[in-house]
Order: C-alpha cells, then structure tokens, then sequence
C-alpha cells in the first residue's frame, strides 16, 4: 500500500500547554465529493488512542508520543494511514478514497472453501503455540480472500523450476481479536497479509494496523501473570530488536546478528558474526538510517534464561554466529532473519519501521497474530544476567 508521509510543523502561539503539543485534529471527507465522513474510525497505530470522527467528519486525538502513525479507516472506502512526526496546532484534512475493487474469493465449494481459506488463515496468523491456542478472532465476515498459483525459475541442483502458491488476505471491516493470555482484545486492520508456499519454504508477509484495549485487571496473580507473559513475548520481537538496535544494544539485549559466508544458501560454507552499526547513521534523535543493504538476508539469534529474560552477550566470544557459553550454562535461542528491501531503510525511535521495507521472517514473524502487543509496552527495568 502506498502511504503518505506527513510531516507536521509546531505552530504554538501564546502560552500553549504541553498537552496542546501533543493533540491533533482533523476532518475526514470523501476525496471524490468532498463531503464529511461521519462515525470513521481515527486511531493510532499500536496503541488504545483512538476515537470516531461526529456527524461532521471531526475528530480530535490528545496524549500523543512522537513519532506516530496516525490511521483513518471506514467500511466502503480505502484505509489511509500516514506517518506523524511532529503534532501541529492546524486542522489536518484527510480524503479517503472509495473502495473500487476487492479481493474476491475464488469459488470452488461455496461455504466450505470459505472454511478452509478460515482455517489456512488462522493457522498462518495466531498459530497452534500457546499464545495462538488461546486467541479468539470474531468479525471475520470482515475477511478477503484470494489465491494465486505461479511456477517460477530456481537454480539448484535438484530442479530449475518450482510451484509456488500465494495465499492472500484482506480485511474491508476491522477482525476483532481476543489475547486473554495477555490481556488485550484489538481490533486489526489487515492492509496485506501473503503466506507463499513453495516445495521447500513458506514465508508469510503482512502489513497491518492494530488498536488496543486493555483487560481490567483486579487481581495481583491476574496482573502478575499477565506481566511474565507480555514480557516473555515482548523480548522475541521485532519491536524489541529495532529498539534495541536504535540504542546499539543489541549484544545486552541477548540479540545475535549473523551472515552466510558464500554468495547464495546452496553454496554458503558457514555463519559469521554480521555488525550492523556500521551501516547506520541518525539523522535525528528520532530515527536511525540503515543504509546500504539492499537485498542482504541478516540472521538474528535471540538467547535468553529460564525467567524469560534476555542474556547480556556484551561479554560474550561470538564463534561462527554463536556465543560461547560456559559448560552447563543453560539458556534458550529463538531464530529469526531480517531483510532490507531498499538502500535506505528508516526505524524510529520506538521501534516502528518507515514505508514497510524491511521485513523479518522465522521466529519473529510467525503466528504474530497471537502475540500482539502495544508500540507503547515496556517491561519493568530489571538487570540483565
């Protein structure tokens, strides 16, 4: 999806409050008539912020951290999202456009296919681990679907051709998740959601837009079992390793990044340690610039104990990709990869990537639909071991 980037200039007059700083409004209206869209919802992304545009198309949102993203979505016409990094004292103008053409499912069974692309999308979304066994999704009429089937050229040993079957989804109404594991319900807007399945891998890509509620919790073992679960799937995030890699923490925060020695997987002779530091450069207290890896597929080992907690590898001596332990040192290891889609890739301070181009797989990417968390949640402070 093609996104606007707007960048918001202060204009403070008098003795504006702080509070002020952090409020924008708005009005919503259709781009091709001009008129207001009223009962639209406006929120932002990660976070319980977000309210309902009046019969006016009006709308206003306070309390806000910098940089955000501000997303505007309403049934019959296309969601609109847009990269917030500063709040303004003006009246922001947002046309959405009406909804054209949709993802339409192809019909083989009626009802039954319907079940399956279901439970195809369930099982690539929450998953079967613990956190996906015990999400709950409703509002799925709200879900589109669409499949594509292709044969595409390889060069290994075996074949120089493969089939690869696409698996497409959409929402046109926000799906209603249930996480009572962690204590949220959300409401998910799916711009783009791709499992590809070929004869030897299965990657899953996805854009989205995600808005909190959080459970009221009464209870100390109720919060505190809520706790030790939001942390255990904050630590093995993406969100945790760009915030971590915005810091340059990446080593105390148990992260690993690592690089096939040869050209291709076919011929690659072993793992090296990959330092990533060198190719970035801030041009702001707010984002970092990671510049120069197009195309590079970087491995990401997450190593962390027994209470769910990240191993400091400050320390530590890196031997073909790996730490070195001590004998009978017990610890865990998550994999995952992230790969840069263009020469210039942004992530901002609060972990967020720019225009969506780069995009993780393995551990970090899987059944993410079970294990969503708020932009905004950080664990307690504790001390790394």
């Amino acid at each position: 999806m093609k996104e606007s980037l707007i960048c918001l200039f202060a204009i403070l007059f008098g003795f504006g409050s702080l509070n002020a700083q952090n409020t924008i409004s708005g009005t919503v209206v259709s781009e091709k008539s001009r008129n207001f869209i009223g009962y639209t919802s406006v929120y932002i992304d990660g976070t319980s912020i977000g309210t309902m545009t009046d019969s006016n198309g009006h709308f206003i949102l306070k309390n806000l951290n910098f940089p955000c993203r501000l997303v505007v979505s309403c049934v019959g016409y296309e969601l609109k999202s847009f990269q917030l990094l500063i709040a303004t004292g003006e009246n922001l103008n947002i046309g959405l456009r009406e909804q054209v053409k949709q993802l339409t499912e192809v019909s083989v069974a009626g009802k039954n296919r319907r079940k399956q692309n279901l439970e195809l999308f369930k099982k690539a979304f929450t998953g079967d681990d613990k956190w996906g066994k015990h999400a709950i999704l409703a509002q799925e009429d709200g879900l589109l679907f669409e499949h594509q089937s292709d044969t595409v050229r390889v060069n290994t040993q075996f074949k120089d051709a493969d089939y690869i079957q696409t698996f497409k989804v959409k929402t046109k109404t926000a799906l209603a998740v249930s996480l009572p594991l962690l204590g949220y319900d959300v409401r998910v807007d799916i711009v783009s959601f791709v499992v590809k399945t070929s004869s030897f891998k299965q990657t899953t890509e996805y854009d989205m837009y995600t808005r909190f509620t959080p459970y009221p919790l009464t209870l100390e073992r109720q919060r505190k079992k809520i706790d030790n679960n939001r942390r255990e799937v904050y630590y093995n995030s993406s969100i945790f390793f760009c915030k971590s890699l915005f810091k340059n923490e990446l080593k105390q925060n148990g992260f690993v990044t690592s690089l096939q020695k040869g050209n291709t997987a076919q011929n690659a002779t072993g793992i090296l340690e990959f330092d990533i530091t060198p190719f970035i450069i801030q041009p702001s207290e707010t984002e970092i610039t990671i510049i120069g890896l197009k195309g590079k597929k970087i491995g990401i080992s997450y190593y962390y104990n027994s209470k769910q907690w990240p191993i400091n590898l400050e320390s530590k001596l890196i031997t073909n990709g790996k730490p070195v332990f001590p004998k009978r040192y017990h610890c865990n290891e998550h994999n995952s990869s992230i790969t840069f889609l263009s020469d210039t890739c942004i992530i901002y301070r609060n972990g967020t990537i720019a225009d969506n181009n780069i995009v993780f797989s393995g551990d970090m990417a899987t059944n993410v639909g079970g294990r969503l968390l708020p932009l905004d949640y950080e664990p307690e402070e504790h001390n790394l071991p």
